[in-house]
C-alpha cells in the first residue's frame, strides 16, 4: 500500500469514527429529551408494542391511524408540478422585470411591443 492510500485508509477509518461518536451522542441526547418530556407517552407506547408482539391480533402501533388527504386539484397536475411551475413563473417575472429595467427612458417601439408581448404571455401563463 503506497503513502497516499495509506493515508486515505486512515483518514477513512477516523472520519466513520468520528461520525458514529456524533451521531451516537446525538441519539442519546434525543433519547434523554423525549425521556423528560414524553416518558408517559413513550411508555404507554412500548406497553401497546410488546402486547402487539405478543398477540398480533391486536391494532399495530406501528401502523398510520390517521388517513391522509391529498388535495388533488387535477388528476395531472401533482403538487410538486404546482410547485415548480409556481418557481419557473416567478423566475420569468424576475427576467421580464429585470428586462424593463434595462429599457432605459429612450426605448425603441420594437423593444417596447416585446416587453409588452412577453407580459401578456406571461399573464396568459399565470391565468392558466
Amino acid at each position: 500500500m503506497g503513502p497516499g492510500a495509506w493515508r486515505d485508509t486512515l483518514d477513512n477509518y477516523f472520519g466513520d469514527s468520528n461520525w458514529k461518536k456524533d451521531h451516537h451522542k446525538a441519539l442519546d441526547n434525543l433519547e434523554e429529551g423525549l425521556r423528560g418530556e414524553y416518558s408517559a407517552t413513550l411508555a404507554q407506547w412500548r406497553e401497546q408494542v410488546e402486547a402487539w408482539e405478543h398477540d398480533p391480533a391486536k391494532p399495530n402501533p406501528l401502523e398510520q391511524r390517521v388517513e391522509r388527504t391529498c388535495l388533488v386539484l387535477h388528476e395531472d397536475c401533482t403538487p410538486s408540478v404546482l410547485i415548480s411551475t409556481g418557481l419557473e413563473l416567478e423566475e420569468q417575472q424576475w427576467q421580464m422585470k429585470a428586462d424593463r429595467a434595462g429599457l432605459g427612458v429612450h426605448a425603441s417601439d420594437n423593444q417596447e411591443g416585446k416587453i409588452l408581448q412577453q407580459n401578456n404571455t406571461l399573464q396568459c401563463k399565470i391565468d392558466t
